[in-house]
């Protein structure tokens, strides 16, 4: 079952809202779309709050079934708020540093991209990330790579890459990521239109 997962957070002293959308394969179906986003909740979301700031939050994550869209997607709302832990304001909200999603397919139908907003000014240097972030995403390592194919300690569920021409090009299984040193622009859609 093909699932797409976003995740979704503000820096409220700006009040900017961030989204990421990743998309995974839950192997025969195995766990509920709830079990998924709890994961998420669970080892995800916490790998990265030492490096966030306090001032962004994470607001809620919501799985969707994209093999059967009759189903309700599930969607779980953060109560109490979880929030970055350094005390460090954030850089503009659109530089973000970048994970590169790899699978063993070439071109761009292998690869993909997952934005990590709400660092602290202590983890970007301009556009490059600091040693800091480096450090910390040193810890996280084993996290991440429980969400790629053949991961240890894989919870049911692995990332892939689920372009809009999936039915032609299938949804390759992430097999390696890759943290660029140079952040990357997270774009914003109709920001402060209708004012």
């Amino acid at each position: 079952m093909l699932v797409r997962i976003t995740i979704s957070g503000t820096y409220t002293e700006l009040g900017v809202q961030a989204q990421n959308v990743i998309h995974a394969i839950n192997h025969e179906g195995q766990l509920s779309l709830a079990q998924i986003a709890a994961d998420i909740r669970q080892f995800w979301i916490p790998a990265f709050r030492p490096s966030c700031s306090n001032v962004w939050r994470w607001d809620f994550i919501n799985v969707r079934n994209l093999d059967d869209p009759t189903q309700i997607s599930f969607q779980d709302v953060i109560v109490p708020a979880i929030t970055g832990q350094t005390s460090f304001n954030t850089h503009s909200p659109v530089l973000t540093p970048v994970l590169t999603l790899q699978t063993n397919r070439i071109g761009p139908t292998g690869r993909g991209r997952i934005y990590i907003p709400g660092l602290g000014t202590n983890m970007i240097n301009r556009t490059r990330i600091t040693q800091t972030f480096a450090n910390n995403f040193v810890a996280i390592v084993a996290i991440i790579q429980r969400y790629l194919t053949g991961g240890a300690g894989n919870p049911g569920f692995t990332f892939c890459i689920a372009g809009k021409n999936r039915q032609a090009n299938g949804t390759p299984l992430v097999s390696a990521y890759t943290l660029r040193a140079i952040c990357g622009t997270q774009r914003r859609r109709n920001e402060l239109t209708g004012i």
